[in-house]
């Protein structure tokens, strides 16, 4: 029902003919709400079933990782929790946590560090410090699934589509991407840059932004 009332605002033409009343107003709108439901009772089963298995994996790996992340801001910033973290500026902590990285001697921890930092980017849309960070990060676990598939991403926002390529060659070398669904969502990015060359929009669709 909300996506409804937001499409009236949006597009009121195609949908002003329908609309003469209060009561009618709320006809179209539950209307429209069942329609979206009943759409959905048949797009979400192919995320576990189906074509979009892939994707769910992928997307849930992200969401366990992003997590991981959030511990480090958690102690960097003092302590915040849940949705305090996301209000935190971006990149305000940047130079904190590239003194941390400095100090830090554990390979893996600071591998997850400098991922961090690259998160943190992504919330500000800064492509080339994703670049930066990840590339940073990748030295110590380099084929690590998510942070070369966010590489990959960052690149495709820059251009560099032979860049992404290798990134998303190098996520199929993880361990992790045993499972064939994930491998042929994988392999799927790597085709469709070969063909049609870089692209901006995100390959997830909606699950990246259910499970943030």
């Amino acid at each position: 029902m909300l996506l409804g009332y937001v499409s009236l605002s949006m597009f009121p033409y195609p949908f002003a003919k329908f609309i003469s009343s209060g009561k009618s107003l709320l006809v179209f709108l539950l209307i429209f709400g069942m329609g979206v439901t009943i759409f959905y009772q048949f797009i979400v089963p192919t995320y576990f079933y189906g074509k979009r298995r892939g994707e769910f994996e992928y997307a849930y790996m992200e969401d366990i990782f992003k997590k991981r992340t959030k511990e480090i801001l958690r102690s960097v910033a003092g302590g915040p929790t849940g949705r305090e973290v996301l209000a935190i500026n971006p990149t305000e902590l940047n130079q904190k946590i590239l003194k941390i990285a400095e100090r830090e001697v554990d390979q893996d921890r600071k591998f997850l560090i400098f991922m961090t930092l690259a998160m943190q980017c992504i919330k500000a849309n800064e492509y080339a410090r994703i670049i930066e960070y990840s590339q940073e990060a990748l030295v110590y676990k380099p084929n690590d699934l998510v942070a070369n598939f966010i590489l990959a991403e960052a690149q495709e926002h820059q251009g560099e589509g032979g860049g992404a390529v290798k990134s998303y060659e190098a996520a199929l070398q993880d361990p992790m991407a045993q499972s064939t669904p994930l491998r042929d969502f994988i392999s799927a990015q790597i085709e469709r840059v070969k063909k049609d060359g870089p692209r901006k929009g995100s390959k997830i669709q909606g699950l990246r932004y259910m499970t943030w």
